[in-house]
Formats: C-alpha cells, structure tokens, sequence
C-alpha cells in the first residue's frame, strides 16, 4: 500500500515539476515576444538580435513567413533589396522600444498541449508622425548602437505611453514550447473573405443588370432597318440611316436613347458590326407613346464604314434610357469602364462561378 502511495505521489510531484517548468518557458518567452512587439504576427526584421526565431516561434509559422518574405508580389528584387536596406533601421528601433517596454503576464491558461498568456504592455509612444522619415534619420548613422541611441533619445523627449493588453498562444512541440500564429491559416481566412466580399459584390452586380434589362426590354423597338444613303457629292461617304418604330412601355419618360445595332449573318460566330448609336429626343418620349424615327449615326462610324453584305441581320436594342432629369434610369453599360461596353443580361455568371468556386471556409480556425 505504502509503495503505491509513493508511486502515485512521484508520479504527482512530476507532473507539479512539468507544469511549473511549462509555465515558467511559456511566461519567459510570452515576455520576450511582447517587449519586441512579436504578439500580433512575427516579424523577423524587429526580433531580438541575440534570439533565434526557431527557438521561440512555432516551425510552420517560421516556413510560412520566410515564403511570404520570398514573394516579392510582382515587384521583382525591388522589395528584397528595399527590405534589406530598412533592417539596420527596423532593429534599432526594435531594440531600443523594448528596452523601454514592459509587459507583464496577467492571466495564463495551461494545458498538456496548449496555453494561452495575456499580458499587459507598456510601451514608449514616440512623437514621429512620418515612419519613413524616421528610419530614413535612423540609416544615416553608421552603427548599430548610435542607431539605438538615438531611438531611446526619441523616447526620452516622448515621456508618453501606450497600455494594452495582449494576448500570444503557445502550442507544445518537441523541440518545447513554441508561439503559434497560425499565419497561413490567417492568410487563408483572408483569402476567402476577399473572394466572398468579391463574389457579393459581383452577384449585387448581376442583380442591378438584371434589373436594367427588364426596364431595358420595356423599350420595345418595334421595328428597324438599316441603310446607306448615297452622297450628293462625289468623294462623300454614304450617310448611313437607321429607321426604327418604338414604343415606350417603361412607365417613366425618356429623353434619351441609347441603342445597340447588330449586323449579323446567320452561321458567322463574328458579326459584322456591333456599335452604339443615341438618339435625344426632342420633347421626349412619355410613358405609353410610340414613335418612328429617322436617326443617322456618323459617316465615319462602323456603321458608315464597314462593308455589309448584301443579305445581313439588324438587331437593334435600347441598352439605356435616360430620364427626363437627363440621368439614366436603366443602363446595360459596363459600370466598371468609361468605354461604352454593352453588358448581356449574363454578363457575371461565369465570374460568379469562378468566384464560388474560389471561397475558402472563414470559419474561426486557429488560434
């Protein structure tokens, strides 16, 4: 009875001996992060010189950051060599903040695989509105020390504080205890919220194009044809003129017309002219009204241009309407273009797809 007693009592003092020994590595390495300003993400350029990041950040966070730093985003050398040419600057005021910062654990939650540390930090507010020109004074010295001192002069002229709490969690690996950051599950979550904000705004899109279309089609043109009337004088381009009945059914008057002509040819996927043409009207056109008009678009437009066939299909659609203020109140035209591009009613589906298709889960995920 006595020797289970003992087994059951070393076996108690161990696991008293490991968590002390995991608190106190968690507590030690929580304040050396916070002081450096570690806390929110890891950033290798302000870590404590005489520190290896290995030896306090988790290895995954470590791969992720160095392969995020090794993407330049498109800038080629040139963030590389901008990086490098700051990281004498970033480390002397990284020291010398930390040496004016303290951060004290005031709650830690520890279990056999995981803690959680929430400190408050103190730290120095320097009165330097301009970062760049900041560590712009800091490269023009020449050692790391004068860099540092005139960092702390900065501080002492300051005298101002900021007081936050903040929070690190810690995972246990082989090597001990590690901060864990999650980064890349971060930039994942990111990721998907951009593409769901994305895939928002494009279906908001779609939705105002569907809306313009059934106000749109509520224009009827009734009938149209097309030609080409000869020149009065020789060396003159043929004027082209467009004949068109309408009815306005739309419920609002219109003062303008925008129309889309397409000339087409049954078995070609490529229409020989697909151009936009307007039409101010004079007085306007009121709800219920029909009209025929004679409308003669530029000589010099595709329309007076293009050679057609002599066998061809005209179709011709309102793609916006403005009302009598002058200010659209139904347009097909891409709103992301000054160009006056036509958008077909599925003008978003493909990239609504693609955009379904590139959502990544922004559940809560990692610590």
């Amino acid at each position: 009875m006595k020797r289970v007693s003992w087994i059951v009592l070393t076996i108690v003092l161990l696991t008293l001996v490991a968590c002390s020994s995991g608190e106190s590595e968690v507590k030690a390495a929580s304040v050396v992060l916070c002081r450096y300003n570690q806390h929110e993400s890891p950033k290798l350029a302000a870590f404590p010189a005489d520190t290896a990041p290995e030896s306090l950040i988790h290895s995954d966070d470590l791969a992720w950051l160095r392969k995020d730093d090794a993407d330049t985003g498109g800038f080629g050398g040139l963030a590389q060599t901008i990086t490098l040419a700051l990281a004498p600057s970033l480390d002397a005021v990284s020291e010398g903040m930390a040496r004016h910062t303290t951060c004290t654990v005031k709650e830690l939650e520890l279990s056999d695989t995981d803690a959680r540390v929430t400190l408050t930090r103190v730290s120095p507010r320097l009165n330097r509105s301009n970062p760049m020109e900041l560590l712009g004074e800091l490269g023009k010295l020449d050692t790391r020390d004068a860099r540092i001192a005139r960092v702390e002069e900065w501080i002492a002229a300051s005298e101002e504080t900021n007081t936050q709490d903040v929070e690190l969690r810690f995972v246990k690996t082989d090597a001990g205890w590690r901060a864990r950051y999650d980064l890349e599950g971060r930039a994942r979550r990111k990721a998907g919220e951009a593409t769901q904000k994305e895939l928002a705004d494009l279906e908001a899109k779609r939705e105002r194009l569907h809306d313009a279309w059934r106000t749109l089609n509520t224009f009827k043109v009734v009938n149209g044809t097309f030609s080409r009337r000869l020149p009065r004088f020789a060396g003159l381009k043929a004027q082209p003129v467009f004949s068109l009945a309408v009815d306005n059914a739309t419920g609002r008057p219109v003062s303008t017309v925008h129309f889309l002509g397409v000339a087409s040819s049954p078995g070609r996927a490529v229409p020989w002219i697909r151009e936009t043409f307007s039409y101010t009207i004079p007085g306007g056109i009121e709800p219920g009204e029909q009209a025929t008009w004679t409308l003669e678009p530029n000589m010099f437009s595709p329309w007076g241009t293009v050679p057609l066939p002599d066998s061809y299909d005209l179709a011709v659609h309102a793609v916006r309407l403005d009302g009598a203020d002058g200010e659209p109140f139904a347009s097909a035209f891409d709103p992301d273009t000054y160009s006056q591009n036509v958008l077909m009613p599925d003008a978003y589906d493909g990239k609504i797809e693609e955009a379904k298709a590139n959502v990544v889960d922004v559940g809560s995920g990692g610590p």
